[in-house]
């Protein structure tokens, strides 16, 4: 994908819209990208702007209808 040669971006995230399911892609050094899966129980870290969401704040009232 071309936005992954952008020296800058340190970490993208694609947040699926119908079930608390998140991919966390950080580049590993190598000039490969790595994927995180996040499920209903885990936590989001985003290392470069130093945040940490719970699965249920992402999700706050998007689920719920």
């Amino acid at each position: 994908m071309n936005y992954q040669i952008l020296a800058s971006l340190q970490e993208y995230i694609l947040v699926d819209k119908t079930e608390m399911k998140v991919e966390v892609y950080r580049p590993s050094g190598t000039g490969y990208w790595s994927r995180e899966n996040l499920g209903k129980e885990d936590c989001l870290e985003l290392k470069s702007v130093g945040l940490t969401l719970t699965m249920t704040d992402i999700y706050d009232e998007v689920l719920s209808g």
